[in-house]
């Protein structure tokens, strides 16, 4: 189990080339040209934004053996300013179960004997495969907000990662900045993810990204399936 400290947003659209490009510019030698692609499937939850559900699909370049994921929100915080941007910052705690886990394989039995195929009535849950390819900047807090870059592939206690990814599902296409922290402090961690998604948004030139648009995967899921 892993609590984290959380920070994203989502546009709907294509990733346009020039943010990608501005994203990958800043990324250490080792990751300058990596990207994980892969295919996760989501268990979407009716009447709750604060539950998320997948299958993670193969391809995790940062190493993760688990294949079945549940999250929960434990708290959502108040708005926060990052250059100009809005956003919420949103605490989670994480848990993942591998192939060899029993768990693992009793779970992945019951959801797969579930329906996929996927229900527009929202009052039902459903299935969601999410197509990503994802690029990542990983950080390691060394104290306060001093933070020194790492390669993506290399596992760190207190670490905050930054992505941007390009989405596809349910015939849509949407992109997503994220970022999430974990470490022991989470009064240090809050810190140090505030100051990191304020030197990548400025990196961007992201000066207008809204708090409406800044959630989690499981709310995002359901605004997906009401269009």
């Amino acid at each position: 189990m892993l609590k984290s400290v959380e920070i994203r947003w989502f546009l709907c659209g294509k990733l346009e080339e020039d943010i990608l490009k501005r994203f990958k510019s800043k990324r250490i030698k080792d990751d300058i040209d990596q990207v994980n692609l892969r295919k996760d499937v989501y268990f979407v939850l009716c009447d709750t934004e604060s539950i998320g559900m997948k299958i993670r699909g193969c391809g995790d370049l940062e190493g993760s053996k688990d294949k079945i994921e549940i999250k929960w929100r434990q708290m959502r915080g108040e708005t926060i300013p990052i250059n100009g941007n809005k956003a919420y910052v949103e605490h989670w705690m994480k848990w993942g179960f591998s192939d060899e886990d029993d768990v693992s394989q009793s779970l992945s039995q019951m959801l797969l004997n579930t329906s996929k195929e996927p229900i527009k009535d929202n009052t039902k849950k459903a299935w969601v495969t999410v197509e990503k390819a994802r690029y990542s900047r990983k950080y390691e807090l060394v104290a306060g907000t001093k933070v020194k870059d790492v390669p993506i592939q290399v596992c760190v206690k207190n670490r905050c990662t930054a992505e941007l990814t390009a989405l596809k599902a349910l015939d849509q296409e949407w992109w997503t900045l994220g970022f999430e922290a974990i470490g022991e402090n989470f009064s240090a961690i809050e810190n140090a993810i505030k100051y990191i998604a304020e030197h990548i948004t400025a990196d961007l030139g992201f000066n207008s990204l809204k708090a409406e648009d800044s959630y989690g995967y499981p709310k995002w899921l359901h605004i997906l399936r009401s269009k």
